[in-house]
């Protein structure tokens, strides 16, 4: 029936059916599979000092949640491939290429056999003792 010059049994339009979802972007870190490809990045002291992350006596020590250091290493990622080849990877993806337990994954902790943990130890104690250790 039309009232007023409009036809109220007409049903509205349908709309447009919406688009065929699309791959999910790829990250910026160069993603495979469910790894990344991780960096080895110097903090300022490193680069300053003209060490690596290979060769600085400090990086595991730094990789682990004992460090006063990890958390501000984590959030900016300094040494993320040694920490990770060290057995401290930080968490989220594992790095490519990486063996790593995955017990392990996350904490920061060396675990393993007590020669490391003890190694940790000894590490720690010539950071606290020693001015010239530097984040």
């Amino acid at each position: 029936r039309a009232v007023d010059n409009v036809d109220y049994c007409i049903s509205p339009p349908t709309p447009a059916p919406t688009p065929a979802p699309t791959q999910s972007p790829t990250s910026s870190l160069n993603r495979v599979d469910d790894c990344i490809q991780c960096q080895d990045k110097q903090t300022p002291y490193m680069k300053n000092k003209g060490v690596s992350c290979k060769n600085w006596a400090m990086t595991q020590y730094r990789c682990t949640e004992q460090s006063s250091y990890y958390s501000f290493w984590q959030q900016e990622r300094f040494c993320e491939l040694s920490c990770a080849e060290g057995g401290s990877p930080y968490p989220g993806p594992s790095c490519c290429g990486v063996e790593t337990d995955e017990n392990e994954r996350g904490t920061g902790d060396t675990g393993g056999s007590k020669k490391k943990r003890n190694n940790g130890r000894r590490k720690r104690n010539l950071g606290k003792n020693d001015n010239s250790y530097d984040v």
